[in-house]
């Protein structure tokens, strides 16, 4: 069987596992089944070595193993255990693709620390407490210590010491997250009681040659650590420490990191550390942290000293700075402006106090009639503000934007109208008359008139009898009408960017109103108004807010008596975002009204056929549709 790290307890956390070694026989792709050694121990079988990577869970405790490669064929998913620390285990297909992975849970009872030995035919998983995995840790033979499996050929290590702490450093070229793709963790011991300045403290090898071993790359020479969050990029270590010698343990981290290590005097204090698999410099921050030290960098020399004495040195360095800063003459440049206005530049570069632009000796003064700034500052500040005038002091781009207004009516009518009439007479005259005293003569008529108005066609006929005693006359009216109308509005403006525009075209109509006998006129905008703020976007698009607004009198809808006519308005208000030269539907109407009616005789009307004798029809549909596009280009100076 193969213990991994001398059986150093493993803990990891779920957003960063701790992945073990690659298996050096036949991987593993089945999982077979659990089996409970004893009551702190249990096997997890497979077909081959297994591929792992290992984390913990709080709340409650667990602990996880995952199985990269390897699907489930277990017959079961709960192995009860009952004891002291792990209360059971359970087992599952975690996911299937795109890389099967088993996932193995222990729910403990306490906070166990686990070993975990690879086997051949799986791994066998045993819990206990801190103390009785140290003393097993600790009772591993001096002449048979860890060992090291590079492939093709195993290597071991010379002994070391008793071992009082241990520095496992993986330096495979792979990010901490990463599984190293061939080279196996390298462990090497050493007593920290007994180290001796002309000896390694810590036993740092490789089984692959490492050239040029990674620095602190995200920190610049001469700044100072202040635990400031910041991204890790050294080889991972794993590192046990109990009270160890924090001088010894720091000239260790010149071997890990290639630098040049320089100790401040007074510098002391001891270290308990225990890490996994972390990038040497995140190992480095934390234990100068816990010591209250911090670092600076010289090329490749890391100086280590007190926190307090690094902040001291570097307000002093600063002071020394603004003491020399006062005894440098200023610069003076007059420097004329083309695009921008004196007074905006110079408030840019006033702006801020001491963490602005200018220094605290820098000033600048405007000429508006020349549109001229006169600029007085140190040289070391002066080539500066100059790149920040000439950066701002550009041409704006400008902007073409036109808007079309489409208005289409389309309307349609159709009416039918008939009015007929009937008289009868009965009289001496007409030879006609009846033979009684009274009634003597008389005369009957009547008619229906439901005629339509307005421009039409008709038919009319007259009918009588030859005493002219009774007539009939009709007429049948027919009309119909057909209309569409079509209106572009197409107003158009240029604006440079950033800067509002506006264009209107129309009348204004006086509005009167009376108010204590006396009479007020007020003008109102009948207009077709365009107003654009353009902003040129860095990936050439345009961002636009725009109002576009057509009003008009509505002089067909005067009401009798009055002389003010109402105002139709048509209006859009929006933001959009248009690619150069496109076009874009900002807002849109559309209107549908429909008007059937008749008018009828009561009664009458509602007999079949006849009816058609005693009513008329009309009919009336009109659509009303608005569209306004935009349309934004960018003029080529």
């Amino acid at each position: 069987a193969e213990t991994l790290a001398a059986a150093a307890p493993a803990v990891g956390t779920a957003d960063r596992p701790l992945v073990a070694p690659p298996p050096t026989g036949a991987p593993a792709t089945r999982l077979e089944g659990l089996v409970q050694v004893d009551s702190q121990t249990v096997r997890i079988a497979g077909d081959g070595e297994f591929a792992y990577s290992t984390f913990r869970l709080e709340n409650p405790e667990r602990f996880v193993i995952d199985l990269d490669g390897v699907f489930n064929a277990s017959d079961r998913s709960t192995l009860p255990v009952g004891g002291a620390e792990v209360d059971q285990v359970r087992v599952s297909q975690f996911r299937t693709d795109p890389l099967p992975v088993s996932r193995v849970v222990f729910d403990l009872a306490t906070q166990a620390v686990p070993r975990i030995d690879r086997t051949p035919g799986g791994l066998v998983v045993r819990f206990g407490d801190a103390e009785t995995l140290a003393e097993e840790i600790a009772a591993v033979p001096e002449a048979a210590p860890a060992t090291v499996v590079d492939e093709p050929a195993p290597a071991a290590l010379p002994a070391a010491p008793a071992p009082e702490a241990a520095i496992t450093a993986a330096v495979a070229p792979t990010p901490a997250t990463s599984r190293p793709a061939s080279t196996r963790a390298t462990v090497a011991d050493f007593e920290a009681a007994d180290m001796q300045q002309d000896e390694s403290p810590a036993m740092v090898t490789s089984g692959v040659p490492v050239e040029a071993p990674r620095t602190l790359a995200s920190i610049e020479a001469g700044q100072t650590l202040t635990g400031a969050k910041k991204e890790y990029f050294g080889e991972p270590i794993s590192m046990t420490l109990r009270d160890a010698d924090v001088r010894e343990v720091l000239r260790s981290f010149a071997r890990i990191s290639g630098l040049n290590v320089v100790i401040q005097p007074g510098v002391k204090g001891t270290v308990t550390v225990e890490l996994e698999r972390v990038p040497w410099d995140q190992a480095l921050d934390q234990i100068l942290k816990i010591n209250n030290l911090g670092y600076e960098l010289d090329g490749n020399i890391m100086r280590i000293a007190p926190v307090e004495v690094l902040e001291q040195e570097a307000r002093r360095t600063q002071a020394l700075q603004q003491a020399q800063a006062l005894s440098i003459p200023l610069r003076t440049v007059v420097k004329r402006l083309s695009y921008s206005t004196a007074g905006e530049i110079a408030g840019l570069l006033s702006r801020g106090g001491a963490e602005g632009i200018l220094s605290q000796r820098g000033t600048v003064i405007i000429d508006a009639r020349t549109n001229t700034l006169v600029i007085k500052e140190l040289p070391s500040y002066m080539d500066t503000v100059l790149a920040v005038i000439d950066t701002l002091d550009v041409p704006e781009p400008q902007v073409m934007i036109e808007a079309k207004i489409i208005e289409t009516t389309k309307q349609f009518s159709r009416s039918l109208g008939i009015s007929w009439g009937f008289e009868g007479i009965a009289d001496a005259a007409h030879g006609n008359s009846t033979t009684l005293q009274f009634p003597n003569h008389g005369t009957v008529d009547g008619g229906v008139g439901l005629l339509t108005g307005g421009a039409n066609g008709f038919i009319d006929m007259t009918l009588g009898n030859i005493l002219d005693t009774f007539s009939l006359n009709a007429r049948l009216q027919a009309a119909e009408s057909e209309g569409l109308v079509t209106v572009l509005s197409a107003p158009k403006i240029s604006t440079l960017n950033n800067n509002s525009a506006s264009i209107q075209s129309g009348v204004q109509l006086p509005i009167q109103t009376v108010a204590n006998n006396t009479v007020t006129v007020q003008f109102v905008n009948a207009t077709l108004r365009l107003d654009v703020t353009p902003h040129v976007t860095a990936e050439g698009t345009i961002l636009m807010d725009i109002n576009v607004q057509k009003r008009e009198p509505q002089l067909a809808f005067i009401v009798p008596g009055a002389s003010n006519a109402p105002i139709s308005t048509k209006e859009a208000r929006t933001r959009v975002i248009v690619r150069d030269g496109g076009t874009t539907v900002i807002g849109g109407i559309y209107k549908v009204s429909n008007d059937n009616g008749q008018d009828r005789v009561p009664g009458l009307s509602n007999v079949p056929l006849l009816g058609h004798l005693f009513k008329n029809r009309r009919m009336r549909n009109e659509n009303d549709e608005m569209l306004i596009f935009i349309t934004p280009r960018v003029i080529k100076l």
